[in-house]
C-alpha cells in the first residue's frame, strides 16, 4: 500500500506538487487585482457622472463594489489548457434612495445594464481589453477579457441607499483597525478582508440584480459564501476543504472542459458530507470524487442557499461527468493499492486522470505501513449565527 498525500499537497515553502502547480501564480494574482482595481476607479466616476442624466436618480450616487465567486471562496484554480480561462467576478452596487414596492424602478434595469456596459468599451479599448459582444454576452453579467488566460465578469446589483451605510460604518471601523495593527489590507472587498466589514455585506437586505433584458431579479450574492464558510468552521479541517475543492475543480477541467459540472456545483456537492483524513488529501479526494459522482446524477440543491439547482448539465452531461468520476476514483485507488516496488505505476494512475500537473516523480510517495497519522486536530468552535434560507442568483 502507498501514501501519495505529498504529490498533492507539501507544506513546505517552495514545494512544487499539484496543489503548487494549479493555484495561480503571483504575477497572475497581481495582474488581476491591477484590473479590478482600473474597473473599480474608473466606474465608480464614470457611473456617479451618468447617474443624473442617464438613469433619473437626484444626485450623483457612487456605486460600491464587491470581489464574488471563486476568488471570494478561495477556491480559484489555474486553467488545465490555453482554451480555458480564468474568472473573476466583480459585482457594481448602486445605492438607490427610491425603491418601489418590489424594487428600483422597472425602466432602470436596462437603462443601468446599458449605461454601464457602454462606459466600459472605450475603456477596454483604451486598456487593451475585449468588450465581449455579439452572441457571447452573457445575459446576467458584462465580460470583459482581460488576457487570453482570464476574463472578468460584471454582474449590476442595486440596493436601498440605507443598506450601503452600513458598508459604510463597517468599512471607517476596519480601516482605522487596520491602521492601529499597522498593515494595510490589499482590499477590503477581497476574500480574507476585515470580519465585519464582510459581515455588512452578508447582512445587506432587498439586493436586486440587473439584466441584459431590462428586468430586476432579487439575488443574494453573498449567499454561497455565507453557505460555505459556515461549512467551512464545522467541518474540522477548512484547508484540505479547499484543497480538495480546488483539486476537484482542477479534475474537472482536464477531464471535462467543455461540460463538467460547475465550479459553485461540485463546491456545493461535496462540503456538507466533507469529512476530513488527516495528512491524507489523497484519501480525502477519493472519498470527495465518490460524493460528487452519486450527486452529480441529481440537481445538486442546497435550500439553505437558494431553491434553484446548481447542476445545470443535461442528462447526458451528467452520466459523462459520473463516468469520468468514477475513473478518477478508480485509478486513485488503484494508486494507492500499489506495491512499494511500484511507485511509478502509481504515478502514471494518477496523472492519467489529472494531467501532467501531477509530478511524475516516486519520491514524493511513501510507503504506508499503516500506522495512524499523528496530526493535531483542533475542534471547530460552534456557529452562533445560522445559516438562513436566502435567493441566489447567477
Amino acid at each position: 500500500m502507498l501514501k501519495c498525500n505529498r504529490v498533492f499537497y507539501c507544506s513546505n515553502a517552495g514545494s512544487d506538487v499539484f496543489h503548487d502547480r494549479i493555484l495561480p501564480g503571483p504575477e497572475q494574482r497581481k495582474f488581476l487585482i491591477e484590473c479590478r482595481n482600473k474597473i473599480k476607479t474608473y466606474l465608480e466616476e464614470a457611473i456617479a457622472n451618468a447617474t443624473v442624466s442617464e438613469l433619473g436618480i437626484k444626485k450623483p450616487v457612487r456605486p460600491k463594489f464587491r470581489t464574488q465567486g471563486s476568488w471570494a471562496y478561495d477556491t480559484c484554480v489555474k486553467p488545465a489548457s490555453e482554451t480555458q480561462e480564468m474568472d473573476w467576478d466583480y459585482g457594481v452596487y448602486l445605492p438607490i434612495d427610491v425603491w418601489e414596492s418590489n424594487g428600483p424602478p422597472k425602466a432602470m434595469a436596462k437603462k443601468y445594464f446599458d449605461l454601464v456596459e457602454r462606459l466600459l468599451k472605450p475603456f477596454c479599448d483604451k486598456n487593451g481589453w475585449h468588450l465581449v459582444q455579439g452572441p457571447d454576452r452573457k445575459a446576467t453579467c458584462i465580460r470583459i477579457r482581460v488576457a487570453i488566460w482570464a476574463h472578468m465578469d460584471i454582474p449590476l446589483y442595486a440596493a436601498p441607499e440605507k443598506e450601503f451605510q452600513k458598508i459604510i460604518e463597517r468599512l471607517t471601523i476596519a480601516t482605522n483597525r487596520a491602521l492601529n495593527k499597522a498593515y494595510v489590507l490589499d482590499s477590503l472587498d477581497f476574500a480574507g478582508g476585515d470580519e465585519d466589514y464582510n459581515q455588512a455585506w452578508e447582512d445587506m437586505k432587498d439586493i436586486m440584480m440587473a439584466t441584459r433584458s431590462g428586468e430586476w431579479r432579487p439575488s443574494d450574492p453573498e449567499a454561497v459564501r455565507r453557505w460555505f464558510e459556515h461549512h467551512q468552521k464545522i467541518c474540522g479541517n477548512r484547508e484540505q476543504l479547499l484543497r480538495i475543492c480546488r483539486y476537484l475543480k482542477a479534475w474537472r477541467d482536464f477531464s471535462c472542459p467543455e461540460d463538467g459540472p460547475s465550479s459553485v456545483a461540485i463546491m456545493v456537492a461535496i462540503t456538507k458530507d466533507f469529512v476530513p483524513v488527516y495528512g491524507r488529501d489523497d484519501k480525502a479526494l477519493i472519498a470527495a470524487a465518490e460524493v460528487l459522482a452519486d450527486k452529480v446524477l441529481t440537481d445538486i440543491r442546497e435550500i439553505t442557499i437558494c431553491e434553484e439547482p446548481f447542476n445545470r448539465l443535461s442528462e447526458s452531461q451528467r452520466k459523462d461527468a459520473r463516468t469520468k468520476l468514477l475513473n478518477l476514483i478508480s485509478k486513485l485507488k488503484q494508486a494507492l493499492n500499489n506495491e512499494a516496488y511500484q511507485k511509478h505505476t502509481a504515478c502514471v494512475s494518477i496523472l492519467s486522470v489529472l494531467g501532467d500537473r501531477i509530478p511524475n516523480d516516486v519520491n514524493l510517495i511513501d510507503v504506508d505501513t499503516g500506522a495512524v497519522d499523528t496530526v493535531k486536530k483542533t475542534p471547530a468552535n460552534p456557529v452562533s449565527k445560522p445559516v438562513v434560507g436566502v435567493s441566489f442568483s447567477g
